[in-house]
C-alpha cells in the first residue's frame, strides 16, 4: 500500500543496494554485542541440553539470536527490507515467550534499530512496528504466564498507541497527498516545458526549411530568366532567419529553467498574432480569426514557392468550440504547411480543411507526395536535406493522450491525413 511505502532515495529516504557507513557500523556493533552477551549467558550455565524442560527453550533462543545477528548487519546495505526482516524475526520469537524472555537483553537493540530505520522510511509503518514489537511479547508472555504486567497499564498503553497510530495515519496521508500534488505539478511543468521547447524547435526548423525551399525556387526562376521580386523575397527570408534565431534564444531560455509567460514567443503563443494561438484562451471570433490569418499567411508562403492548393475553413467560430484551446491546433497547422512544402508535389497541389465540433478541432489534409514513401513514416525524417522538426509523430501522441486521433492513409500515390485535437 502507498500509505506504508518507504521513501525513496529521491524523496530523502535511504537507498537500497548502497552501503550506509553509519548504519553499518551501528548494526555490526549491535550484532557483536549480541554474540558477546549470549556467550556470557552460555558460560554462566544459561541452559543445559541434559534437561529436556529447558533444552527446547534454549535451542529456540539460540536460533532466534543467530537469525537476528545475521540479519541486523544487512540494515547497513538494504535498510528498509532488512529492518522489516529483523522485526519479523522478533515477532516470531514472541511466539515462544519463555525463550524470548531468557535471551540476551541486547536483542532489544536490534529491534530498536529496526524500528528507527522503518520510521525513517515511513513514520506510520515505524509506529505500527513499534506497537507490534512492544505489545506482542507482553500479550504472549502474559498468556504463557511468563510475565505478570499490570493489565490496566497494558490496556492504557495499547489505547494510547492506537490513538497515536490514527494521528500518524492522518499525517502520513496528508503528506502523501501533498507529495502526489507536487509530483503532478512537476510532471505538468516538465510537459509544458517540453511542449514549448518542441514548438520552438519546430518553428526554427520550419522557417529555415522554408528559406531553403525559397532559395531553390528562386534559383530555378533565375535560370528561366524570371525575376520573382528579389527585394521582397530577400526581406522575407531575412525576417524568417531572424525569427528562427529568436526562437533558438527562447528555447535556450526555457531549457535553462527561466521560462516566462512569453517563452513560447510570437511563433507559438499569442492568438492575436497571426502566427499562433493562445494557450488556455477562450475560442472567440478574435482567436478564430487569428487562426484563419495563420492559415492564410502560411498558404501564401506556399504560393511563393510554387505550391498552390485549396483551403476550406469557416469564417466564424464553429458551433461547440466556445472554450477550445487553439494552441496545439495552430502549431499543428504550421507543421502541416511545412510538410506540404517539403513533401508535396507542387504540380498536383494540396487540399486542407479546418473545422470544429464539440469534441475539438478537426484538420484534414490531402496531397500527392513528390516521391513514393515521402509521407507516412518518412514524413518524420528530413527530405532531401531540408531541415525538419519532429514531424507528425509528436502531434499524434499529443492527440491520443487527450482522447483525440491522427490517422494517415496512402493509396495509389495519394496521401491523406485526418486529425482531431480535443478542446
Amino acid at each position: 500500500m502507498r500509505l506504508f511505502r518507504p521513501r525513496t532515495a529521491a524523496e530523502g529516504g535511504l537507498a537500497d543496494g548502497r552501503p550506509h557507513p553509519l548504519l553499518t557500523v551501528v548494526a555490526v556493533l549491535i550484532a557483536v554485542a549480541n554474540l558477546v552477551d549470549t556467550g556470557n549467558l552460555l558460560m554462566n550455565g544459561w541452559f543445559s541440553l541434559d534437561d529436556p524442560r529447558y533444552a527446547l527453550m534454549g535451542v529456540c533462543s539460540l536460533a532466534g539470536t543467530a537469525c537476528l545477528v545475521v540479519a541486523t548487519p544487512f540494515i547497513g546495505r538494504t535498510p528498509y527490507r532488512a529492518a522489516h526482516v529483523v522485526c519479523g524475526i522478533w515477532l516470531v520469537m514472541c511466539c515462544v515467550p519463555a525463550s524470548l524472555f531468557t535471551s540476551s537483553w541486547t536483542l532489544m537493540l536490534n529491534v530498536l534499530l529496526a524500528i528507527a530505520v522503518t520510521a525513517h522510511g515511513n513514520v506510520l509503518a515505524g509506529q505500527i512496528a513499534f506497537d507490534l514489537c512492544v505489545l506482542t511479547p507482553l500479550v504472549t508472555g502474559s498468556i504463557a504466564d511468563v510475565v505478570h504486567p499490570d493489565y490496566l497499564m497494558v490496556v492504557l498503553c495499547a489505547f494510547i498507541m492506537v490513538c497515536l497510530n490514527a494521528v500518524m495515519a492522518v499525517i502520513v496521508a496528508a503528506s502523501a497527498l501533498r507529495r502526489r500534488e507536487r509530483d503532478q505539478w512537476e510532471r505538468d511543468q516538465r510537459l509544458r516545458r517540453d511542449q514549448v521547447v518542441h514548438q520552438l524547435h519546430d518553428d526554427v526548423a520550419n522557417r529555415l526549411s522554408y528559406v531553403l525551399l525559397r532559395f531553390q525556387r528562386d534559383e530555378r526562376d533565375d535560370r528561366d530568366g524570371r525575376d520573382g521580386g528579389r527585394p521582397d523575397r530577400d526581406q522575407e527570408m531575412v525576417q524568417d532567419v531572424r525569427d528562427a534565431l529568436d526562437s533558438t534564444r527562447r528555447a535556450v531560455h526555457v531549457l535553462s529553467g527561466n521560462e516566462g509567460a512569453d517563452a513560447a514567443g510570437p511563433g507559438v503563443g499569442d492568438p492575436a498574432d497571426p502566427s499562433g494561438a493562445s494557450g488556455g484562451s477562450v475560442c472567440d471570433e478574435t482567436s478564430w480569426g487569428a487562426l484563419r490569418a495563420l492559415v492564410t499567411a502560411e498558404s501564401a508562403r506556399l504560393e511563393r514557392i510554387g505550391c498552390n492548393g485549396t483551403v476550406v475553413m469557416p469564417q466564424s467560430v464553429p458551433t461547440g468550440l466556445g472554450r477550445a484551446d487553439l494552441t496545439m491546433a495552430a502549431s499543428f497547422l504550421k507543421e502541416c504547411f511545412a510538410n506540404i512544402a517539403k513533401h508535396a508535389d507542387p504540380e498536383r497541389g494540396y487540399a486542407l480543411g479546418v473545422s470544429g465540433r464539440a469534441e475539438g478541432i478537426v484538420v484534414s489534409l490531402a496531397d500527392t507526395p513528390k516521391r513514393a514513401g515521402a509521407h507516412g513514416a518518412d514524413r518524420d525524417r528530413p527530405a532531401e536535406g531540408a531541415s525538419t522538426g519532429r514531424g507528425l509523430a509528436y502531434y499524434r501522441d499529443f492527440a491520443e493522450r487527450r482522447g483525440g486521433s491522427l490517422t494517415i492513409e496512402e493509396d495509389a500515390g495519394n496521401w491523406s491525413m485526418t486529425a482531431l485535437f480535443p478542446c
